[in-house]
């Protein structure tokens, strides 16, 4: 077998897809986010502007999706990873469900803060209006 040179490495395949030969960056990034999907985490990847983080990101998250596919279609999805923990309702992880609750309370509450003003509105109004029809009523002579 003869040695590898440049020209072989610009034309094999790169195993996330990638498609050109990644500088080091790149391909530290991409196995991070690899990982990290892997794992079931969240992530939070910087690098400088210019490196490559959209196709690096493109690449790896496909990939990985295109590994988790042909691990449903042969039987083995979740062996060894450790997904984020996911809520009884549905597929969510659960800090999507807190948030969504979270949300929902507060629009309760804001509701409930509305109804009350204009409840106290419409009372006032209709105080005004009978004090106005007493005071007309008894300035009518013949009442």
């Amino acid at each position: 077998a003869k040695p590898m040179d440049d020209s072989d490495k610009r034309r094999r395949p790169h195993p996330y897809g990638f498609p050109f030969p990644p500088y080091h960056v790149q391909e530290a990034l991409m196995a991070d986010i690899y990982k990290c999907l892997d794992d079931g985490g969240v992530g939070m990847f910087e690098s400088p502007t210019g490196t490559g983080k959209s196709l690096s990101l493109i690449c790896s998250t496909l990939h990985w999706l295109l590994d988790q596919e042909a691990k449903d279609a042969a039987g083995e999805a979740g062996a060894g990873a450790s997904p984020a923990p996911t809520s009884s309702t549905g597929g969510d992880p659960s800090w999507v469900d807190e948030q969504v609750a979270a949300t929902a309370q507060q629009e309760r509450a804001h509701l409930h803060s509305e109804l009350v003003e204009r409840r106290r509105l419409r009372k006032a109004r209709v105080a005004a209006y009978a004090a106005a029809s007493s005071g007309a009523a008894a300035c009518r002579p013949g009442r």
